[in-house]
């Protein structure tokens, strides 16, 4: 074999490699990217129902108590007023947190970027346990009041005597409810946050 030949050889060796390396490198990606996709996919899938559908019917639900006279007196409105302005504001939570985890795209965009939407999603995470953790009690002192009258028929605010046992078993059960959904979670999100750590680090390593 003459230098020419072992030229033409080595070339048609490295552009073989290059093919096979550039290969690897793109299943990798997708790879990693189905890993974030589905990681971030089981988030938006219960941040949209658990999060602004439920902000949605509690709103409705407010909407039409409010229609019915249910709410007749002024602290009773008041606890309606800002039980509804609580949920509007964490179903902003939410959609805003849904927003960003769509941005996030392996495939699509560039490792910067998705290393810029993460970053992202990852502050509106930390920002939705905070406001999640915040608002847990306004949300029961607010709201605990709205539920009794609507279900139950008894206005804390007018007949004290009547509606504190039941009133005070409600806030009860709401705290002894709210920690362990709440535990789990934050528990849900951290495994998944996590996930698509893992998979953006993959991405990063090509």
């Amino acid at each position: 074999m003459d230098l020419d030949e072992m030229k033409s050889t080595w070339q048609e060796l490295s552009a073989e490699l290059d093919k096979q390396k550039k290969l690897t490198n793109d299943i990798i990606l997708k790879m990693a990217h189905e890993k974030s996709k589905n990681s971030l996919g089981k988030m938006v899938k219960f941040e949209t129902i658990g999060g602004l559908g439920m902000c949605v019917v509690l709103l409705a639900g407010l909407f039409v108590s409010m229609l019915n006279g249910s709410f007749n007196n002024v602290p009773l409105a008041i606890c309606a007023v800002m039980s509804a302005a609580l949920f509007i504001f964490s179903g902003f939570i939410s959609w805003d947190f849904i927003s960003k985890m769509k941005k996030v795209n392996l495939l699509e965009n560039s490792i910067e970027e998705s290393q810029k939407n993460y970053l992202a999603v990852k502050e509106a995470s930390v920002r939705y346990k905070k406001v999640g953790i915040y608002s847990s009690l306004p949300t029961m002192i607010f709201f605990c009041p709205v539920v009794l009258k609507v279900f139950i028929g008894k206005d804390i605010f007018q007949d004290f005597s009547n509606a504190k046992e039941d009133f005070l078993i409600m806030v009860l059960l709401s705290v002894l409810i709210a920690i362990p959904v709440v535990y789990l979670l934050f528990r849900f999100y951290n495994k998944n946050m996590k996930a698509t750590a893992e998979a953006l680090g993959q991405a990063e390593e090509i």
